[in-house]
């Protein structure tokens, strides 16, 4: 706490057991020089015990009348202090002093030279926005060196205002990495600049200090803000985005109960529920997207929600699913964004460190079922990597052919919506007008107990499907352009067998495209494994799937002085599509980079051009990746 005058001396007082008046007298003088926020009330009342010539403990069987006395010497010191004018910006009224990440700073217009401690006052106005900005950050590093973390500044903005009487004075807007004190921080810039601060915090963090300065209101007009604060650093959001607030679940149900609570002082009722009402109260009561969720919402409204979200579930109850399912995708939204951002290996990967559950028991099934039926499991978990790194095309379509089914086929697909979730997979479609409906949102594609058949799907969507292609759906309102890799299970005899109107040759062209696993003996699978294994799944898969293979290299060709690739070479390669120029990338063992060559629409004749500067400056590989794309290029 400022002290408010100079502390006078204090009595001697010797008397055992003092009066009120006189605990309140020395409470008085006491508090003017005290910290209360440092200090706590069992140390004031020892000093205060002391000064009266006491032992430390002497107020001790006295604590609750001292704490009512002592509040009531604080509040009259607190309005002592409030009606005094104030002349600089150390006397702006009661300062936060709650650790916070975000503070607005008020640098006030002082007529003083000095302030009541002697220190030297300069005016704001006598410095520009930059410079104010430079003390900011100059105070943060030259207070830091003793601390292991060191605090940073993320955030800065500095708005210039000007008083009637054209003097200035600023506001500063700073955002750290973490809460801390500002104490420190206030110190330096007073002494360092002369400038005299005053912290405050707002209850909505960065965005209502942004906001406090850079929207007008009724007693600032527009022509009053700053046109050009000083933003730091250069990648500061626009302060349109920076002066709103993060919008959370909690917040959302704060600000509902405020206005409920001023309506009715203002004898209304309660406002009109709405859909996005639902989401604070979904998430704090953990009511899933399951086949009760709305029995769920209506037991808590009938318990605790009020007549309103009553009614409104009772009108939309039918909804009710559809609502819960967009709370959680609204809650998890940054998650499902990153998620999306991720690379379908970088997601595999993220899998390996998930929670076993089935006791390390899925990859030993998975081995055996691979061996029992002749196939090498380092070769199945390549196929399926490099399913996952090219995607839906040719060749690279990982197919298991059963000969009656419980083979196993599935099982060892099965942990493919675990790994990238229910949402993201999309699975065998439904004879309907709109089979393919939800691919689009898809990241992988699982055909399970998988028929040929054109009435579901038609043969020229299956072979656009199986190459790479665009497919145009439904009814041509919507293209599919996407990689998705697809993996199908089915029974052998299906597999060339014709449905609707396909020709023997469509199928054995389908065929052709697939890599082909076929399954012939029955295993039994305890029930707590065949569920899948996210974990083990990801790292058997990685495991074997990455490991490197030692067949024998093409001999190592010089390149021409330009870099390019030799015109023998060149004429090899020149017929490539794009999906043969990945497949190459694939073979090298480079199939994370493969995204850019998509991307880039780089076929042969394009790739025999590049030389080993472009593909490190505009397609992102290391030096020693580009070497290896040209000199094994045939």
């Amino acid at each position: 706490m400022d002290p408010v005058e100079p502390a006078a001396a204090l009595p001697e007082v010797t008397q055992d057991v003092p009066d009120a008046d006189t605990l309140k007298e020395v409470a008085g003088r006491l508090v003017r020089d005290l910290d209360l926020h440092q200090c706590s009330i069992k140390e004031c009342r020892a000093k205060v015990a002391v000064a009266c010539g006491m032992e430390p403990d002497g107020l001790e069987a006295r604590k609750d009348e001292f704490s009512a006395l002592l509040k009531e010497v604080v509040e009259s010191l607190e309005a002592k202090k409030a009606s005094q004018p104030s002349s600089c910006s150390e006397e702006l009224g009661a300062e936060c002093n709650k650790p916070r990440r975000a503070y607005l700073v008020t640098l006030s217009h002082t007529d003083k030279e000095e302030n009541s401690d002697g220190q030297k006052l300069v005016a704001p106005g006598t410095y520009t926005r930059a410079q104010v900005k430079d003390f900011f950050l100059g105070a943060l590093a030259s207070t830091q060196s003793s601390r292991e973390l060191p605090l940073t500044f993320t955030h800065m903005a500095v708005f210039q205002e000007r008083h009637a009487s054209g003097e200035v004075h600023y506001h500063v807007a700073v955002l750290a990495d973490k809460s801390f004190r500002f104490v420190a921080l206030k110190r330096q810039l007073l002494a360092a600049h002369g400038l005299a601060s005053h912290w405050s915090g707002k209850t909505d963090g960065y965005a209502g200090c942004i906001a406090y300065c850079y929207l007008p209101s009724p007693t600032k007009a527009v022509e009053e803000l700053d046109p050009a604060p000083e933003l730091w650093p250069s990648t500061h959001p626009p302060l349109s985005e920076a002066s709103r607030g993060y919008v959370s679940a909690k917040n959302l149900e704060v600000h509902r109960e405020e206005q409920r609570r001023k309506r009715a002082a203002k004898g209304k009722g309660e406002q009109r529920v709405r859909e996005v009402d639902l989401w604070p109260i979904i998430i704090r009561e953990n009511i899933l997207p399951d086949e009760v969720c709305g029995e769920k919402l209506m037991s808590y409204a009938k318990r605790s929600g009020g007549r309103a979200l009553v009614e409104f579930y009772f009108a939309n109850w039918d909804k009710l699913p559809a609502i819960v399912a967009k709370s959680w995708k609204t809650e998890k939204v940054e998650d499902l964004v990153a998620a999306a951002a991720q690379s379908r290996m970088d997601i595999l990967a993220g899998a390996c460190s998930a929670e076993c559950t089935c006791g390390g028991q899925w990859a030993d099934f998975a081995r055996d079922i691979l061996c029992q039926n002749g196939h090498n499991p380092v070769q199945w978990c390549k196929a399926v990597t490099d399913s996952l790194l090219a995607g839906r095309s040719k060749g690279n379509l990982v197919c298991h052919a059963g000969f009656e089914g419980n083979e196993g086929k599935s099982f060892l697909f099965r942990p493919l919506p675990l790994v990238f979730g229910e949402d993201n997979v999309f699975v065998t479609p439904p004879k309907s007008a709109f089979p393919l409906l939800g691919l689009e949102k898809a990241r992988v594609v699982w055909l399970d107990d998988w028929r040929f058949n054109e009435d579901i799907v038609s043969w020229a969507a299956l072979a656009l499907s199986s190459q790479g292609r665009r497919i145009c759906f439904p009814a041509g309102h919507l293209r599919y352009t996407k990689d998705d890799p697809i993996f199908i299970t089915t029974l052998q005899a299906d597999l060339h067998a014709l449905k609707g109107k396909l020709k023997q040759g469509d199928v054995d062209m389908m065929v052709k495209r697939l890599k082909v696993f076929e399954f012939k003996h029955k295993v039994n699978i305890p029930s707590q494994v065949a569920k899948g294994c996210k974990s083990c799944f990801a790292n058997f898969v990685l495991e074997l799937g990455q490991a490197r293979s030692h067949r024998s290299e093409p001999a190592k060709r010089e390149a021409t002085s330009s870099g390019e690739t030799p015109e023998p070479k060149r004429m090899l390669c020149l017929a490539w599509t794009v999906d043969d120029v990945c497949r190459y990338i694939i073979h090298l063992e480079l199939g994370h980079v493969i995204e850019a060559f998509r991307e880039n629409g780089v076929d042969g004749r394009m790739l025999a051009s590049l030389s080993e500067a472009d593909l490190i400056s505009e397609l992102g590989l290391k030096p020693l990746q580009a070497r290896k794309v040209k000199d094994r290029l045939t």
